[in-house]
């Protein structure tokens, strides 16, 4: 049984985000899961997984921002190479035999702080999104 992690609370608007930001949410899930059954290899495939999904993501997000002129997009782009590289160190860790409940730890810890930055961070450019037409609320 998996755990759905998202709440409304985490919109920022755009549909299109909600749902990539909501796999991301869960799939970190799955990755502690995973991690806590000692499921190595299942780890590193959902990790690889939420790698090639965040890449994607991140690159449609700054385009739209960019194209929206959105004013605290150096921010979103150091925040998204900070999370690229500690999810590729976190996979990293787990690829070459590190210590499972450490990087169980770690995967917690992403996640909370990926709610946090949701919260805090993204739902910033949630009026100017709205304003630039590309809200749905």
């Amino acid at each position: 049984m998996s755990t759905d992690f998202w709440v409304d609370a985490l919109s920022v608007g755009v549909d299109e985000f909600d749902r990539a930001h909501r796999e991301q949410l869960n799939t970190i899930g799955e990755v502690e899961a995973a991690l806590g059954r000692g499921d190595r290899a299942e780890a590193v495939m959902r990790l690889e997984h939420l790698l090639q999904h965040l890449i994607r993501h991140q690159a449609e997000e700054m385009d739209l921002l960019v194209r929206t002129s959105y004013p605290g997009i150096d921010h979103i782009r150091e925040t998204q190479s900070a999370n690229l590289a500690r999810l590729n160190r976190l996979r990293e860790q787990v690829e070459t035999g590190g210590a499972l409940p450490d990087a169980r730890r770690i995967a917690t810890e992403m996640r909370m702080a990926f709610v946090d930055y949701l919260l805090k961070g993204d739902i910033n450019f949630k009026s100017h999104l709205d304003m630039a037409g590309y809200g749905y609320r």
